[in-house]
Protein backbone atom coordinates (compact mmCIF):
# COMPACT_ATOMS: atom_id res chain seq x y z
CA UNK A 1 0.00 0.00 0.00
CA UNK A 2 1.22 3.29 -0.80
CA UNK A 3 0.00 7.25 -0.74
CA UNK A 4 0.61 10.45 -2.81
CA UNK A 5 -0.46 13.47 -0.86
CA UNK A 6 0.52 16.37 -3.32
CA UNK A 7 0.61 20.05 -1.56
CA UNK A 8 -2.30 22.16 -2.35
CA UNK A 9 -0.61 25.26 -1.79
CA UNK A 10 2.36 24.49 -3.89
CA UNK A 11 1.99 21.72 -6.16
CA UNK A 12 5.58 21.02 -6.93
CA UNK A 13 5.86 19.20 -3.98
CA UNK A 14 4.40 15.95 -3.08
CA UNK A 15 4.87 12.97 0.09
CA UNK A 16 5.17 9.41 -0.85
CA UNK A 17 4.72 7.17 1.78
CA UNK A 18 4.71 2.91 1.34
CA UNK A 19 4.75 -0.31 3.09
CA UNK A 20 8.25 -1.51 4.25
CA UNK A 21 9.43 -4.40 2.47
CA UNK A 22 11.48 -7.04 4.37
CA UNK A 23 13.73 -8.21 2.10
CA UNK A 24 14.56 -4.75 0.25
CA UNK A 25 17.93 -3.47 0.58
CA UNK A 26 16.36 -0.57 -1.00
CA UNK A 27 13.51 1.36 -3.20
CA UNK A 28 13.21 3.44 -6.71
CA UNK A 29 10.85 5.65 -6.55
CA UNK A 30 9.76 6.29 -9.91
CA UNK A 31 7.55 9.40 -11.54
CA UNK A 32 6.25 10.68 -14.54
CA UNK A 33 3.25 12.40 -16.27
CA UNK A 34 2.55 9.42 -17.72
CA UNK A 35 1.80 5.67 -15.99
CA UNK A 36 3.38 3.98 -19.11
CA UNK A 37 6.87 6.52 -18.98
CA UNK A 38 7.43 6.84 -15.32
CA UNK A 39 11.00 8.38 -16.33
CA UNK A 40 11.90 9.92 -13.22
CA UNK A 41 13.75 7.91 -10.51
CA UNK A 42 14.84 8.47 -6.86
CA UNK A 43 17.15 5.83 -5.32
CA UNK A 44 17.04 4.92 -1.73
CA UNK A 45 19.01 3.02 -0.11
CA UNK A 46 18.16 0.60 3.16
CA UNK A 47 14.70 -0.59 4.06
CA UNK A 48 14.25 1.80 7.03
CA UNK A 49 12.66 4.75 5.06
CA UNK A 50 9.13 4.53 4.12
CA UNK A 51 8.34 8.35 3.38
CA UNK A 52 9.49 10.92 0.86
CA UNK A 53 9.41 14.34 -0.31
CA UNK A 54 9.55 15.35 -3.85
CA UNK A 55 10.19 19.40 -4.45
CA UNK A 56 10.58 18.84 -8.74
CA UNK A 57 7.40 18.55 -10.16
CA UNK A 58 5.64 20.68 -12.68
CA UNK A 59 2.97 22.95 -11.43
CA UNK A 60 -0.57 21.79 -11.53
CA UNK A 61 0.70 18.92 -13.97
CA UNK A 62 -0.97 15.67 -12.69
CA UNK A 63 1.85 12.71 -12.23
CA UNK A 64 2.08 8.76 -11.68
CA UNK A 65 4.23 7.20 -9.13
CA UNK A 66 5.68 3.89 -8.12
CA UNK A 67 7.53 2.05 -5.50
CA UNK A 68 9.68 -0.45 -7.04
CA UNK A 69 11.78 -2.57 -3.67
CA UNK A 70 15.11 -4.17 -4.85
CA UNK A 71 17.73 -6.81 -3.29
CA UNK A 72 20.75 -9.05 -4.59
CA UNK A 73 17.65 -10.80 -6.52
CA UNK A 74 16.30 -8.12 -8.42
CA UNK A 75 13.95 -5.44 -8.65
CA UNK A 76 9.84 -6.21 -7.37
CA UNK A 77 7.75 -3.55 -9.47
CA UNK A 78 5.38 -1.54 -7.20
CA UNK A 79 1.58 -0.79 -8.43
CA UNK A 80 1.69 2.19 -10.24
CA UNK A 81 -0.67 5.17 -8.76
Amino acid sequence: MQSVIRDTSDTRNARISWKKSPDADGYLVRFGVDPDLLNQCIQLNGNDKTTLGIHILIKDVPYFYRVDSFNDSGIRKGITY
